[in-house]
């Protein structure tokens, strides 16, 4: 009998056992996510009409956006946003405890004037002032002093006087038609929808990162974006757009300091109120994260998802969204956990001589093998879900990426979601 050895096998087969089931649950997800989605474009097949929800009759939505500085990055985000295309909507900015220098700098870009228009209720930052832009645009400039980013928020719902509220990533990209496809929901269901999340993948990119940010995109749509709409377990995921019912945000008491931390305090208001809380999908592109051009992108790109998710947990809990929360921080935090887990011990076992050939062939297989093979069952299922093909040269890259994100990829990844949601 060799105890060290008879443990280090224990343990590593136990881990081997529950990342092998993880991967095949994580094919079920996906596999339902599909489905969805070909259900949604079944439905929706035609996207002709968007020059029909300019109509004056379609209700107005208010786009609200908050600056903590006067960066031409800032600057050309709200310029994104006055260029939407819609019948009805206006920009409502807020500008948090600017300096002389940057309340000039906004003032000349779009021209601002005083404005007396009165605010909400919700309990928001003090303001202290109310600016309209004197361009030919509805543009609307609320200065706040510091504080929460949820009091931000208020302070721009306060301003906004129209039913509907939008909110996009400053770090995504959206088209000009974004909120022409985000309202569609709305309309169909205008009593029990509540909110609407959009995006999908964006394009894909040239380096390594961009790559296996495209396999993570995949995964994300297939799975927290659709799956969970098919179960009516949405919220917000990366890069996506948010259009949410005023009324749902004043009976919740206001924003939370992010949108996944909102849509779960009005999930779990409304219901309590007898009304519905169902919050649609759009399957499309109308947000989506900028494709990482390095490792420290992508670095950035992984751990801001990761921080949105901790911070919404510790706020609101685990409720609201039934069992795809808990799902959700089991699979990026208890997982990542046990497989690193898995590495240390292989590594002790091997370098004391504890390990044999059979334990680390099924520790690899259950991580490496698994994972490549889920990532390019993703890629295969966004292309039957989509109804059609991708450029092939595309398929290429992504399935290399997939045979190669597990030497070292992804071993680096679950060191950035452990110490993501940790360490927020």
């Amino acid at each position: 009998m060799n105890p060290p050895a008879d443990w280090a096998a224990t343990v590593l087969t136990a881990a081997a056992l529950v990342l092998t089931l993880a991967g095949v649950a994580a094919f079920g997800i996906l596999l339902k996510g599909c489905m969805v989605l070909r259900r949604l474009r079944r439905r929706n097949p035609d996207e002709s009409g968007n020059v029909l929800l300019k109509s004056p009759l379609v209700p107005a939505v208010s786009v609200l956006a908050v600056c903590r500085d006067a960066s031409p990055a800032a600057r050309a985000f709200v310029r994104r946003l006055l260029c939407l295309d819609f019948g009805r909507s206006e920009t409502v900015l807020v500008l948090e405890n600017p300096d002389e220098a940057e309340r000039e700098t906004w003032s000349s870009e779009f021209r601002l004037r005083r404005s007396s228009r009165v605010g909400g209720t919700l309990a928001s930052a003090k303001v202290r002032a109310v600016y309209q832009s004197l361009d030919p645009v509805r543009m609307v400039v609320v200065e706040t002093e510091g504080g929460r980013p949820s009091e931000a928020w208020n302070a721009a719902a306060n301003a906004a006087q129209s039913p509907l509220l939008a909110l996009f990533d400053p770090a995504s990209e959206f088209p000009q038609d974004a909120l022409l496809t985000l309202i569609r929901p709305m309309l169909e269901d205008p009593a029990g929808t509540v909110a609407v999340c959009g995006g999908g993948p964006g394009p894909l990119g040239e380096s390594w990162p961009a790559r296996f940010w495209g396999l993570e995109e995949i995964r994300i749509w297939l799975g927290r974006a659709a799956a969970a709409a098919g179960w009516d377990r949405l919220g917000p995921f990366p890069g996506s757009a948010l259009l949410v019912r005023k009324d749902a945000i004043e009976e919740a008491g206001g924003f939370r300091d992010g949108s996944l931390d909102t849509v779960l305090a009005v999930r779990k208001r409304r219901p309590a109120a007898g009304k519905p809380a169902h919050v649609a999908l759009v399957p499309d592109p109308v947000g989506y994260c900028r494709s990482p051009r390095s490792v420290a992108e992508l670095h950035r790109t992984v751990s801001r998802d990761q921080h949105a998710l901790a911070h919404a947990v510790r706020m609101e809990g685990l409720g609201g969204m039934g069992w795809v929360l808990p799902g959700l921080v089991g699979w990026r935090l208890l997982l990542p956990v046990i497989e690193t887990g898995a590495y240390l011990v292989l590594a002790a076992a091997v370098f004391t001589g504890h390990a044999s050939g059979t334990a680390i062939r099924l520790v690899l297989m259950a991580t490496l093998g698994t994972g490549a093979l889920v990532s390019m069952a993703a890629v295969v299922l966004r292309e039957l879900a989509q109804y059609e093909a991708s450029d092939p040269s595309e398929l290429v890259k992504l399935f290399a990426a997939a045979m190669l994100e597990g030497l070292g990829y992804r071993q680096l990844r679950n060191l950035w979601l452990i110490a993501g949601f940790l360490g927020k």
